[in-house]
């Protein structure tokens, strides 16, 4: 998979995607367009067996992710009571205390809420991490679908392919 987004494997913010329109075209929303078809299929995959998601973010965009990583056939550990403590760190800018943190819940990618975290995370962490934020960004930009998918499907796609974007090589 060539021409990927600016700082792969990081998905952090939208210009990342906006300034790789050949990849968006011709990888990233074939990639949207399968997922939603697999999905409406009800069809699960098991792309991402024995592969690891923490989740330290909440709300729809979350949920979202953990969503997609569940269809794709890899694990979530989300650890909701220490997103407080991790989000209050990072406001310090205790990068020692989110390494700890990182340290104890091994994953093979990280999904969080909001660039700020998402650059605190990237410095104390190994592997990609992803601003489920982007979901409703990258929604914006996909090209409308079959009428007949709901909006819930085309999110979850969405997620899905940021997921394989990042950890498929």
């Amino acid at each position: 998979m060539e021409n990927r987004f600016d700082g792969w494997p990081n998905a952090l913010e939208s210009n990342q995607f906006l300034e790789a329109k050949g990849w968006l075209k011709e990888f990233f929303f074939p990639l949207v367009r399968r997922e939603e078809h697999r999905l409406m299929a009800d069809e699960r995959s098991g792309l991402f067996l024995g592969t690891k998601m923490l989740s330290l973010s909440y709300g729809e965009s979350a949920t979202w992710m953990e969503n997609a990583m569940q269809n794709l056939g890899g694990k979530v550990l989300s650890k909701v009571g220490i997103v407080r403590r991790l989000c209050d760190d990072v406001q310090a800018g205790n990068c020692s205390e989110v390494a700890r943190y990182l340290n104890c819940y091994p994953s093979n990618v990280i999904i969080v809420s909001g660039y700020e975290i998402a650059m605190q995370v990237i410095n104390a962490s190994n592997v990609p991490v992803i601003n489920a934020c982007l979901i409703r960004s990258i929604l914006a930009m996909c090209p409308r679908g079959d009428s007949s998918t709901s909006l819930l499907v085309r999110r979850i796609s969405i997620a899905s392919a940021m997921l394989q974007s990042v950890l498929c090589k």
